[in-house]
């Protein structure tokens, strides 16, 4: 038995094989009759003496072959700063109240809600499966700022437009 831990480092063995989808329509193309895999993500950055928290919703799907690449977009539904108990939303909207933090989780709903709504509508989309997610590195997941038109902003809420 040893006490030493592997030094290898990990690396993509193969560039290309994940593209970036700006935007909802361009990953739904991408994929033909296939499920879409869908992960709401939280995260916690520290920024000097406060903490940024941010809420995504990760779409992913890659065709039926095997070689070929993953799809992905990243939707941002929430965005909090502070420090302690003092915490306020900053995105998508300015919101400083003791229940920032459940509001960042009500808003993560609505955009997942309202992102499986539009792909329960695409033929292209056999099925939603979630939480489920193709592992990608968290630098491209959270790297990418992926926007879909059917969805809105409307009095605090994400849905979906008219």
């Amino acid at each position: 038995m040893s006490d030493k831990l592997s030094q290898n480092k990990l690396e993509i063995k193969h560039t290309g094989m994940a593209i970036e989808c700006g935007t909802l329509e361009v990953l739904l193309n991408a994929v033909v009759h296939q499920p879409v895999f869908v992960m709401p993500l939280q995260r916690v950055v520290s920024n000097g003496a406060q903490a940024m928290r941010q809420w995504a919703v990760f779409l992913s799907a890659q065709p039926s072959i095997k070689l070929s690449p993953v799809y992905y977009a990243t939707f941002f539904a929430a965005e909090a700063m502070g420090l302690g108990q003092s915490v306020g939303l900053t995105y998508p909207y300015r919101f400083i109240e003791a229940t920032a933090l459940e509001r960042g989780n009500e808003l993560q709903e609505e955009l997942t809600r309202c992102l499986c709504q539009v792909m329960k509508h695409n033929p292209r989309v056999s099925n939603i499966v979630m939480p489920a997610r193709y592992r990608l590195p968290d630098e491209w997941v959270w790297s990418a700022r992926s926007k879909a038109d059917q969805i809105v902003l409307r009095e605090q809420h994400w849905v979906l437009s008219q």
